[in-house]
C-alpha cells in the first residue's frame, strides 16, 4: 500500500516541488580529500575524519568513491598529476637554462606562500 501512496504522490507532484539533491563536485570533494590527506596523512586519517574534513558525510564519500581507500587512490593520483604537470617541458619558457629550470622548481616547491599539493 505504502509503494502505490508513493508513486501516487510522486506521478502527482509537480517536479518544481519534488525536492531534488544537487549531485556534489566530485573534483571538489576529490581536492578537499587530498588536503586532508596532505594535512593529516593518509595512515592516521580515519574515513570518519576524512569526511569531516572534506565536508561531506562518510556515506557519501563511500558512495561516490567506493571506499577509503579508493580516495586515498584517486586522491595520489591527483597530487601527482599535479606534480607531474610542473615538469613539463612546456612550463618554461623555450631556451631556459637547467640551472634556470632547477632554481625555478625549487622555488616553486619551498615556497611559503604555495601549497604542496596546489598546481602552480
Amino acid at each position: 500500500m505504502y509503494r502505490a501512496v508513493h508513486i501516487m504522490y510522486h506521478v502527482v507532484q509537480p517536479e518544481s516541488k519534488m525536492r531534488r539533491r544537487k549531485k556534489p563536485d566530485l573534483d571538489v570533494l576529490l581536492e578537499r580529500c587530498l588536503a586532508a590527506f596532505v594535512e593529516a596523512g593518509t595512515i592516521d586519517l580515519s574515513l570518519d575524519r576524512l569526511a569531516r574534513k572534506a565536508g561531506s558525510s562518510k556515506r557519501m564519500l563511500v558512495h561516490y568513491f567506493g571506499g577509503r581507500e579508493n580516495i586515498e587512490e584517486q586522491a595520489i593520483t591527483r597530487l601527482e598529476n599535479q606534480l607531474r604537470a610542473q615538469f613539463v617541458p612546456e612550463a618554461f619558457p623555450p631556451g631556459a637554462t637547467a640551472q634556470a629550470v632547477v632554481t625555478a622548481l625549487w622555488d616553486r616547491a619551498t615556497s611559503p606562500n604555495r601549497e604542496v599539493y596546489s598546481c602552480w
